[in-house]
């Protein structure tokens, strides 16, 4: 996988208090994580980073939206996503990346790269169902939600076998 250095932050002629750096997501920088299951990625990143004598604490903040399939009716749709999420570097003898929010880097490094944090945020932010707002609302027309329609509509129309009508005679006494 190709290196992101545009997501590197060179932190060693900063100096101690806040920083902000703005990134956009799109599908290019998903390429690089072989991430092919959704596309029409564009997201806004807002970074705020606070330097501090030995650690570095972001907190980014994520808006944009994605295009996926809503699972319902395999409909494309674009998903709305707003998140927030907090990262902290901190500097020891060797690198460290057990914990997700937090990572730990050797102290003679000079920059971190925030591209993997991105990229984890953003897809651990896709909710596990996803849903066309045209079906929550009623609007979206759709060969399959007709086809679904249509199945129901039968259901309804056909009478109820004789065996089963007996049966439900004995629950009405």
């Amino acid at each position: 996988m190709m290196k992101l250095t545009e997501y590197d932050i060179s932190f060693k002629g900063l100096k101690i208090g806040d920083h902000d750096f703005s990134y956009t997501l799109n599908d290019e920088f998903f390429e690089h994580f072989e991430h092919e299951e959704y596309s029409g990625f564009n997201i806004e990143v807002q970074a705020l980073m606070q330097r501090r004598e030995r650690m570095l604490e972001f907190t980014f903040t994520y808006a944009g939206s994605i295009t996926v399939p809503c699972d319902l009716s395999n409909e494309l749709f674009d998903l709305q996503l707003e998140t927030k999420s907090e990262w902290i570097v901190k500097f020891g003898h060797e690198f460290n990346d057990d914990d997700d929010e937090i990572l730990i880097i050797p102290e003679e490094e000079h920059k971190v790269n925030i591209a993997q944090h991105l990229y984890e945020t953003v897809i651990l932010a896709i909710p596990p169902k996803k849903v066309h707002p045209g079906i929550e609302d009623g609007t979206l027309e759709s060969d399959v939600l007709d086809r679904l329609d249509d199945l129901q509509s039968k259901k309804e129309k056909d009478e109820i076998d004789p065996r089963w009508a007996k049966l439900k005679d004995l629950l009405d006494e």
